[in-house]
């Protein structure tokens, strides 16, 4: 799971559900949305905290 589309998808796919977060993962969802068009990656650690928030949604 490393592809930036994959990464984009899950990105949408937490905004869509964004009643599911906390407040903190909110900020982080929409923080490394910014990040990922600006600069087109993540780090590791940022990918997998964004795959912890996108299992606890979907």
């Amino acid at each position: 799971m490393s592809k930036a589309s994959d990464i984009a998808q899950m990105i949408e796919d937490c905004e869509a559900r964004d009643s599911k977060l906390s407040e903190w993962e909110q900020q982080f969802i929409d923080s490394i949305s910014r990040q990922l068009a600006k600069n087109g990656s993540l780090s590791q650690k940022q990918r997998e905290r964004l795959e912890i928030i996108w299992e606890k949604v979907t």
